[in-house]
Formats: C-alpha cells, structure tokens, sequence
C-alpha cells in the first residue's frame, strides 16, 4: 500500500513501512498520477480527481482517501 500524506510519500506493505526505494514496483508514474490527484483535489477539480482514482483501480490500485492522507492498495 501506498500511502501520500502530511508531505511523504511511502509505501507500506500489509501495515509494515518500508522504505520508498523498495517501492521500484510502483513507479515513478504511479507516483505522478497521485500528486496529479492530490493537486486535483487541491483545486476541488473533484470529477477529474476521481477520474485517477478510478484509472488507477482499473489498473489494481485501490485509492482512498482518509484524514491522515491518500491511502493506495495495489490489489492482487
């Protein structure tokens, strides 16, 4: 799981941190599409901020959003 918030980006895997180089598998694009997102909702640009969202989940991506930050789940 990915998780965006107060400024980091990182990525947890089943509730354990790891480090965000171990985080290869998702990409800098991955990474782009969320700021993209992030900066979307900023702008409350909400029907493109949720049309990432659902790209992303037709990808495997399961994104939320909780009041820590965005949450990213990468389904299998």
């Amino acid at each position: 799981m990915i998780r965006l918030g107060a400024g980091v980006l990182g990525v947890v895997e089943e509730g354990e941190p790891v480090s965000r180089g171990e985080a290869a598998d998702a990409g800098p694009l991955l990474d782009l599409l969320l700021e993209v997102r992030r900066r979307l909702r900023a702008d409350r640009r909400f029907e493109l901020a949720d049309f990432v969202r659902d790209s992303l989940a037709d990808l495997g991506y399961e994104v939320q959003d909780t009041p820590e930050g965005t949450v990213v789940r990468r389904r299998r």
